[in-house]
C-alpha cells in the first residue's frame, strides 16, 4: 500500500514552479491599440499578442502571447523619451513595429526599460531599432541586466537584419540568448549620451527554459525507489521460500 500511495503522489498535480512568460512588446503606436496582430511574429518568430507601449515614466501592465492579463509590467524612461510617428521607410506589420519607436535626443539623458515580475528561468531577448536610413539614429550602445550590447544602427530595409550579418548592410535587431533571470527584472538602459535619436522600436522576451518543478521529480524518484525496494523484498522472500524447501528432506 505504501507503493502504490507513492504511485498517486507521483501522478497527482504538482503545482509548477513559475511557469515563464513570453511577452512581445511594440513601441509607438501607428494605428490605435495592438496594431500588430498575434500571427506575426516578427524575427524571432514568436507569435502572439503585442502590447502596445506609449506612454513614458508610468507603470503599463502586460499582457501576455494570448492576450490575458499578466503580472508583468513595464516601465519606460526618463521623461524626455517619447513615443515617435512612423518613419515611413517601411510598410506593412514590419513596419508597424520598425517605423514607429521611443527616442531620446539629449546629451544629458538616456533611455532604460524595465519589466518587472520575470518568472525565474533562461530567456532570449530580442531588441529591435527604429527604422532609419540616418546615422543619426539608432539604438545606441546599451546593456541588458548589465550585459554590454553594441549599438544596432537600424535600416529602411523591409526584411529584418541581424546587427551582425554577413551583406555588409545596418541591421534592425539583435538577440541576446540564453540570459538567466533569478531576480525578477530584465532590465535596458542606454549607455551612450548623444544627440542622435537612439532608443528601440521593440523587444521580445522567449521564455527558452523555465525553472522546473521540483515536485514531481522528488515523487518519480520516491517511486523508482520504492519500487526498487520492493523488488529487493520479494526477492529476499523468495530465497527464504527456496532454502526452506531445499532443507526439508534432510530434517526428515
Amino acid at each position: 500500500m505504501r507503493w502504490v500511495r507513492l504511485v498517486l503522489l507521483a501522478t497527482m498535480p504538482w503545482p509548477s514552479a513559475a511557469l515563464a512568460e513570453s511577452i512581445n512588446i511594440d513601441f509607438g503606436d501607428l494605428a490605435g491599440p495592438s496594431p500588430l496582430g498575434p500571427d506575426f511574429g516578427a524575427a524571432s518568430g514568436q507569435t502572439g499578442a503585442w502590447n502596445s507601449i506609449t506612454a513614458v515614466e508610468t507603470t503599463l501592465n502586460l499582457v501576455g502571447l494570448d492576450g490575458s492579463a499578466t503580472d508583468l509590467t513595464l516601465t519606460l524612461g526618463p521623461a524626455s523619451v517619447n513615443p515617435s510617428g512612423a518613419s515611413g521607410l517601411v510598410t506593412g506589420e514590419t513596419g508597424l513595429l520598425l517605423s514607429d519607436f521611443f527616442f531620446e535626443g539629449s546629451e544629458t539623458d538616456f533611455w532604460f526599460v524595465v519589466i518587472r515580475g520575470i518568472d525565474p528561468g533562461v530567456y532570449d531577448v530580442y531588441v529591435y531599432a527604429p527604422a532609419n536610413n540616418s546615422s543619426q539614429q539608432g539604438t545606441g550602445d546599451y546593456s541588458i541586466n548589465g550585459i554590454p550590447m553594441s549599438d544596432i544602427p537600424g535600416s529602411g530595409l523591409q526584411n529584418f537584419i541581424p546587427r551582425e550579418n554577413m551583406i555588409g548592410v545596418p541591421g534592425n535587431y539583435d538577440v541576446l540568448s540564453d540570459l538567466t533571470v533569478t531576480g525578477g527584472v530584465i532590465g535596458l538602459e542606454s549607455n551612450e549620451y548623444s544627440t542622435r535619436l537612439l532608443g528601440l522600436s521593440g523587444i521580445q522576451i522567449i521564455a527558452a527554459a523555465p525553472e522546473p518543478a521540483t515536485g514531481p521529480l522528488l515523487a518519480f524518484a520516491l517511486v523508482a525507489l520504492a519500487s526498487r525496494r520492493h523488488r529487493g523484498s520479494r526477492s529476499r522472500v523468495v530465497s527464504a521460500g527456496s532454502l526452506r524447501r531445499a532443507q526439508r528432506p534432510l530434517l526428515r
